[in-house]
């Protein structure tokens, strides 16, 4: 498991990960420039699994922000992310991503992930501040 995390970190550090054109499926969360908002999704199994927030850049480049091993593990988060503003959390069934004091600059497309049974199962929300 673990370096199955490693993996997807690496993955998403290089930039490897592209998103298709298509958001017209893309969930979206509205929300105040000084406000807070949570973006969530479903895990599609039942298993507690690693799981881990991304960004996309340029609809081409994936920045990481998050992980958990699992739902009893510490959120571990990316150098670049402002301390205290990202709170990452899950219950196993749905993972959140919890941003606070919120601005223009945080709108735009964010992935949560799941790896199971080998692969990684990817979901959209798009941020619109």
């Amino acid at each position: 498991m673990k370096q199955s995390l490693i993996t997807a970190l690496i993955l998403c550090s290089i930039s490897w990960i592209s998103v298709s054109s298509s958001e017209s499926h893309t969930e979206t969360v509205e929300g105040r420039p000084g406000g807070e908002v949570t973006l969530t999704c479903s895990n599609p199994s039942i298993r507690d699994t690693p799981t881990f927030w991304l960004r996309v850049f340029n609809r081409t480049k994936a920045s990481w922000i998050s992980t958990m091993t699992g739902s009893t593990g510490k959120p571990l988060y990316s150098n670049g992310i402002q301390n205290g503003r990202f709170n990452m959390s899950t219950n196993i069934s749905t993972l959140s991503l919890q941003i606070k004091h919120v601005d223009v600059s945080d709108s735009g497309l964010y992935l949560c992930g799941f790896y199971i049974e080998g692969r990684y199962d990817f979901s959209a929300i798009h941020l619109n501040v």
